[in-house]
């Protein structure tokens, strides 16, 4: 698969080359406004914060307390890994193993993790069927409605599985009772049990609609930067489909896919130059870079932490065993 993502990558570096070329690319990102490029990296912030509120609230449901502060470093640590690995499982391995303090944790706290990710699609899946909703009428939206349609259904089908019993019954097979998997099915069966806790899973989902509305603004601006106008609900639409296609494991990281995905939708309709379209991406994948070297310190604290586990408290039910 390593392979793949590579071929598929520099496949996608070279067609952006021969039908677009690097030098008009830059020359896009030259002469964008960087009011609009400042205020786009600005509202990216929120969507941190938002996301480490949503993953907070998580972990505490799992059982798994800890500070928003806490939270918040291992999302930056696990930024380092985002950026430079072929997808985003390798950060979220840091923020799950760095989560639990104890063995008893480990489970519940890659729960909170892949619960995070879960939580997240119905809000990208409201703002991609918004979208094709409101540009029915727009020709151009042709183009990208197949694959809107697509990020539809593929989101529901993820939804669909997550609230139903199929969890639990994976992870009662015999398979997964030898070895590794039977990690595996702590994880499912974990899964599976907070389905019940309802309260919990809806304010997860109303948090990941707000983050996806971010997301769309911060993004928007970069649209706006580049001189390019379009409908908001259009952008939004380019902006849920680019990103779901970048979340496929064909690439490594999206990289090369998020440029031609931008420049392939934006340049639709005759309101943008494919240039123009892929520079949208490059100010996304700047932005990954940037997350990724900023949080080179934080995983660096995380590993300290590690090394010197004295010199934290330890949690209450170790300090009322020692007492």
């Amino acid at each position: 698969m390593t392979v793949v993502r590579i071929t598929v990558t520099a496949g996608a570096f070279a067609l952006i080359a021969r039908k677009i070329g690097f030098g008009a690319v830059i020359h896009a990102l030259a002469t964008a406004d960087p009011l609009s490029l400042a205020l786009g990296y600005g509202i990216a912030v929120v969507t941190i914060l938002l996301t480490v509120w949503q993953w907070n609230g998580l972990a505490t449901a799992n059982g798994v307390d800890r500070t928003y502060r806490r939270c918040l470093h291992l999302e930056l640590g696990g930024d380092v890994f985002d950026a430079a690995l072929p997808s985003s499982i390798g950060g979220d391995f840091v923020r799950a193993t760095s989560l639990a303090e104890s063995p008893e944790e480990r489970v519940p706290a890659a729960a909170s993790v892949v619960l995070r990710r879960l939580c997240n699609f119905p809000g990208m899946i409201v703002i991609t069927a918004l979208g094709l909703a409101t540009t029915v009428s727009l020709g151009y939206a042709d183009r990208i409605r197949p694959f809107s349609l697509g990020v539809v259904a593929g989101g529901l089908a993820l939804v669909v599985l997550a609230l139903s019993p199929a969890m639990g019954f994976i992870g009662r097979w015999g398979l997964l009772r030898r070895g590794p998997g039977r990690a595996v099915a702590k994880l499912l069966n974990t899964l599976h049990d907070f389905r019940g806790q309802r309260s919990h899973l809806v304010r997860a989902t109303l948090r990941g609609l707000l983050f996806w509305t971010v997301v769309v603004a911060s993004q928007t601006m970069f649209i706006r930067a580049l001189g390019i106008h379009i409908p908001l609900m259009y952008g939004a639409l380019v902006i849920t489909t680019a990103t779901a296609v970048t979340m496929l494991p064909i690439s490594l990281g999206g990289y090369g896919l998020r440029e031609g995905a931008f420049a392939a939708f934006l340049a639709a309709g005759g309101h943008a130059t494919a240039a123009q379209g892929a520079a949208v991406g490059v100010c996304i994948t700047v932005q990954t870079l940037a997350l990724g070297v900023i949080g080179i310190p934080f995983y660096l604290t995380i590993r300290t932490r590690r090394s010197h586990p004295a010199a934290y408290p330890a949690p209450p039910h170790a300090a009322m065993e020692a007492a």
